[in-house]
């Protein structure tokens, strides 16, 4: 009866054997296929000519004396982050929000800045140095590491700069309060020097606070023609839009760096990571589930730096195409990738990067300074031919709308005029000179409008 059950047992064995060999197969087969697609999606990176090595994100140290890196710094610690920055930060947004002061709120904005002399001493050190490099352990092993606290700071300091040019101005002292307005080009071209996401997005939002500082002294003075002139000459010569493809280029680096560092990652880094929410306990949580298996951990890991790889070569190539175009293929990319995203969610929250929003601060900052600078140039037409023009094409060839491709949105209102951008969704008109906008569109409304005037909350 044994030698009978003998080959049902080496059959059972053998069917057994197999059984598991199939179904080792069927789930290490996938992994490594994405381990094979990873390493074929770097080779096609590097071969488009987008470097992938890390050093090349530290930037060369500046000279002591041209490097405003060390006053930022200085300017971090005086506003004490944690605990007195919002404050001071929502009344400075509040005192901009009322260009057209009473003397009460011209009272209000100069003890202000009497208040944080010493700040604002130190932000005018940092803006006449030409160059500016951070201090931070950018050889950290763990990319997430990285930070730059310092560019938290330069938000303020273009918001100081803009209420004490509008004091300036207030106080009939207006080519000094567009020279000393122009000097939050600076601070942007300053912070634009971290090719960081977060660095570009505040460098558009230092940009687009100078924006409205100019936008304030051309609507309540612009009926001189030396000033419509001396703020065109400031924007031509200290504007400068930061680079998206940069800052592309760098954020390609740190997610592939930072896939590549996570290979061996504990569940430590898991944690730190929570610590600076990065990722949630419940990330971490899942992150380290995965981590228990190193095939199926880097197969997790090769799957998403896949579809990362792939992303950010068609971004870098769509980023120097004209505007709109820009813009919708950036948009169209960031959707496609939301698939993986969600199958990768925990990693892809540690290198989460809104790359339409990006595409968007260009084109929302390049829509402000094209539209102030033509409204100037329209302010100087009036000048000289007594009235403002019926159509946008008398005063010459105008730049196009960003976001459309088209000519900017122009008409005459009542004494003066309004130009706008069509904006993000593509349907602003420009609105009233009695309801502020609610969005963020690109606008010049001459004379100044009746929202301006107001001091009541919400203006």
């Amino acid at each position: 009866m044994t030698k009978s059950l003998a080959p049902l047992i080496v059959f059972t064995a053998l069917f057994i054997c197999a059984l598991a060999g199939g179904t080792y197969w069927s789930i290490r087969r996938p992994q490594i296929e994405d381990a094979r697609r990873a390493r074929q999606e770097v080779a096609l990176t590097r071969a488009a000519g987008i470097s992938l090595d890390r050093t090349l994100l530290k930037p060369v140290l500046p000279s002591a004396a041209d490097n405003a890196g060390p006053i930022y710094q200085q300017i971090s610690a005086e506003r004490k982050f944690h605990r007195v920055d919002s404050m001071r930060e929502d009344r400075l947004l509040k005192l901009a929000r009322t260009p057209k002061s009473t003397p009460a709120e011209m009272a209000k904005r100069e003890a202000f800045l009497r208040q944080n002399v010493s700040l604002l001493r130190l932000i005018h050190l940092a803006v006449a140095k030409p160059d500016c490099v951070v201090n931070t352990n950018w050889d950290a092993p763990n990319p997430q590491d990285v930070r730059f606290p310092e560019i938290a700071s330069m938000r303020e300091a273009a918001r100081m700069i803009q209420n004490e040019s509008l004091l300036m101005a207030s106080e009939g002292r207006v080519a000094e309060a567009i020279q000393n307005q122009a000097l939050g080009f600076r601070i942007a071209d300053h912070c634009a020097t971290v090719k960081r996401s977060s660095a570009y997005i505040i460098a558009n939002a230092v940009n687009s606070i100078t924006f409205e500082g100019m936008r304030n002294i051309l609507e309540f003075h612009g009926d001189n023609p030396a000033t419509a002139n001396a703020v065109r000459l400031a924007i031509q010569r200290s504007a400068h839009t930061p680079d998206l493809s940069a800052t592309l280029r760098a954020e390609t680096i740190v997610g592939y760096s930072t896939i590549e560092y996570f290979r061996t990652a504990s569940v430590k880094d898991f944690q730190t990571l929570a610590n600076h929410y990065v990722i949630t306990s419940q990330d971490v949580a899942t992150l380290s589930l995965i981590r228990q298996n190193t095939n199926s951990w880097n197969a997790y890991l090769d799957f998403f730096e896949t579809g990362l790889l792939q992303r950010d070569r068609a971004d870098i190539a769509s980023a120097d195409l004209p505007l709109p175009l820009s813009y919708a293929q950036i948009s169209q990319h960031a959707a496609a990738f939301e698939k993986r995203k969600e199958a990768a969610t925990p990693m892809a929250n540690v290198l989460d990067l809104d790359t339409a929003n990006l595409a968007s601060w260009r084109s929302q900052s390049v829509g402000m300074m094209d539209v102030l600078e033509t409204s100037a140039n329209i302010l100087i037409w009036k000048s000289q031919h007594g009235a403002f023009p019926a159509t946008l094409s008398a005063i010459g060839v105008t730049p196009l709308d960003p976001y459309s491709g088209k000519p900017f949105g122009y008409r005459r209102e009542g004494a003066g005029f309004v130009l706008y951008s069509v904006g993000k969704d593509g349907t602003f008109d420009g609105g009233t000179p009695q309801v502020k906008p609610k969005d963020h569109s690109p606008i010049f409304r001459y004379p100044a409008p009746s929202y301006y005037l107001s001091t009541a909350p919400g203006q």
